[in-house]
């Protein structure tokens, strides 16, 4: 956007110092052209001032509910980190006599989550939270008949 910004600003300096050596030498025809040209470059630059500011805001926006919800963005990382690893099969179960799952999530080959678990927590973890994991289920196919 920034370079688009630039471009604009370059294209209107120009269109001006254009319009400027068609006024020395009176062109009448010229002028009309170029003032239309001026007009139309200062009206598409105002519209890409707007979206520059709509996107900051909206920026400021995202960044605030970040900051107000990081807890949540951050547990949401970490479920989404716990899902992939399982659904392409990066975790294992290690160790005895307390057995612990390690969970894995590789993105373009780099190593982008990694955690662990003991097997007994995830059993708990797992049992207290499935009744809203059956209940958006249950949900889901209501939807569909």
């Amino acid at each position: 956007m920034v370079k688009k910004l630039d471009a604009q600003n370059l294209s209107l300096e120009k269109c001006k110092e254009n319009l400027e050596n068609v006024r020395k030498k009176g062109n009448q025809k010229a002028i009309t052209i170029l003032e239309s040209q001026l007009q139309k470059l200062m009206a598409d630059l105002i519209k890409l001032k707007q979206i520059v500011v709509e996107a900051k805001s909206k920026y400021d926006l995202m960044q605030k509910d970040y900051n107000d919800n990081s807890t949540f963005f951050k547990n949401e990382a970490i479920i989404n980190g716990v899902r992939n690893a399982i659904a392409h099969g990066n975790y294992m179960v290690v160790g005895t006599p307390t057995p612990i799952i390690l969970f894995k999530d590789i993105y373009e080959g780099k190593v982008s989550f990694q955690a662990s678990i003991t097997l007994s927590d995830f059993y708990t973890f797992i049992d207290a939270n499935s009744k809203v994991a059956l209940d958006f289920i249950k949900e889901k196919k209501n939807e569909k008949r």
